[in-house]
């Protein structure tokens, strides 16, 4: 049985053994961090019981390893009737790895286990010596040692237990997560912190004192990794960063911490900016006659950046591509002289940057992030100018507006244009450091129009920078 649970709601799910035992969990809203898939498994055996009555229940609950927030329910009904009093909670990690014995409650429902990580988990039947002999042994993992530690114990020494414990197992950790502000160090000791408290709430109840402020650890810790992603997306320009710090502020969200960074921090990072520079030479002839027009278009820092929440990773912006110049020189005896230059707007519909990520020790805030591919969805502008055309024996001229270089770079760039949208796509070159991608035409290519035969000469060249701030 799998299925889906998410931060906001939990989930519940509910299978029935070959047995027919059925079994239910309960995951309670905020217990999870990040959507995710969940299954649980019924167990038909588990090998090396130290309880001769036999498994009266059990489940493998998946992925293995996974931490709860909060404390999910698990609820076994057998399919026969049974001896509570010679029931025995257990569970173990991994394979089968550090069997324990576990606390239980029986309701009318039947036996219900509290637990905040998935494992294996169940209920076994065995003699009160069988359950001495099992309380005696010392599970290697410090979890496992300290629950089954207090089970059977009065208030007191459950109070002197989780003491040591705490000062033997959770506070080196805590310091070696402040020391270093290294993410697997926090996690670590988020993951033994929040432990200490469940094991607590399992002994004393849910008003069971706490060790340490959780809250204020976390949001000191989240604060600290947080300010170095940051950094790193700055200073190595590092944009898998930018995922990361959006997963920590939706954590931060849900577990109501009071957290010194915000979204302002993901968009400083998610900056950058385009470079295009164009030019155009067009060599055209017809019969005798020679006429060569050169248009530069120039667009400099156009500013690119995140769309907002919910459209985090659509990027895009808009800035001047400049008219620099254009000049026509021919062999006929009219002149062309261009005036008015106006400039047009360039757009950048979408920057679309896949990242492959390495982890890297060396970086303990992200990966070793490098650019896998980009796509640019853009319009480059429509530049205009005025033409005046002087002739002989024209007594005033012709005058008109053009839009030269755009014309050419349309019939140029035409297999690139998505002919519903009428934007330009293309994939850069992957760069590195704070070049994220490039792309550069150094062509000639025939561009005959009109019954006129013509060649096209174009140098172009377009360049995204990371700019975060």
């Amino acid at each position: 049985m799998a299925r889906i649970v998410t931060p906001q709601t939990g989930g519940t799910l509910s299978t029935t053994g070959p047995d027919g035992t059925r079994y239910t969990l309960v995951i309670p809203p905020k217990a999870v961090l990040d959507s995710i898939e969940i299954s649980m498994t019924p167990l038909s055996t588990v090998g090396g019981l130290p309880l001769s009555g036999g498994l009266a229940g059990g489940v493998q609950l998946e992925p293995d390893g996974l931490r709860l927030t909060q404390m999910a329910t698990l609820t076994i009904e057998p399919s026969a009737a049974v001896d509570r009093s010679s029931l025995s909670g257990f569970g173990f990690y991994g394979n089968g790895e550090d069997f324990h014995l576990y606390p239980t409650r029986t309701t009318q429902a039947g036996i219900t286990i509290q637990l905040y990580h998935f494992s294996g988990w169940g209920v076994a039947k065995g003699t009160a010596t069988e359950r001495s002999t099992q309380l005696a042994r010392t599970p290697s993992h410090w979890e496992a040692a300290v629950i089954q530690a207090i089970i059977d114990r009065d208030i007191p020494a459950v109070q002197t237990a989780l003491a040591q414990v705490f000062l033997q197992q959770v506070m080196p950790l805590i310091s070696k997560a402040d020391q270093t502000g290294d993410l697997a160090d926090i996690r670590a000791a988020l993951t033994a912190v929040s432990a200490i408290e469940r094991i607590s709430q399992l002994a004393l109840g849910v008003d069971a004192p706490k060790f340490v402020d959780s809250v204020a650890l976390m949001t000191r810790w989240m604060t600290k990794y947080f300010h170095g992603l940051r950094e790193r997306c700055r200073n190595a320009n590092d944009l898998s960063t930018a995922g990361q710090m959006v997963a920590l502020l939706r954590q931060a969200q849900l577990l109501g911490l009071d957290a010194a960074f915000s979204m302002d921090d993901v968009y400083a990072c998610l900056r950058f900016e385009l470079d295009f520079d164009s030019k155009i030479v067009d060599e055209a002839t017809a019969d005798e006659a020679r006429q060569t027009t050169t248009s530069i278009v120039k667009a400099e820092d156009l500013p690119i950046m995140s769309m907002g929440m919910p459209n985090v990773n659509v990027l895009s912006g808009t800035g001047p591509i400049r008219n620099v110049s254009i000049a026509t020189q021919s062999n006929t005896p009219c002149r062309f002289d261009y005036s008015n230059l106006r400039n047009g707007v360039f757009a950048v519909q979408n920057l679309a940057v896949n990242l492959e990520t390495r982890p890297d020790s060396l970086h303990p805030f992200g990966g070793d992030a490098i650019v896998k591919s980009v796509m640019l969805l853009y319009d480059p502008g429509d530049p205009k100018e005025t033409l005046n055309i002087n002739c002989p024996n024209v007594p005033a001229g012709t005058a008109g507006e053009t839009d030269r270089w755009r014309a050419l770079f349309l019939r140029l760039h035409d297999s690139e244009r998505h002919k519903t949208a009428g934007v330009f796509i293309i994939s850069l070159n992957p760069g590195a450091g704070a070049v994220i991608g490039s792309k550069g035409y150094n062509r000639t290519v025939d561009c005959s129009y009109g019954g006129a035969q013509a060649t096209c000469k174009e140098e172009t060249v377009l360049t995204v920078y990371h700019r975060p701030r």
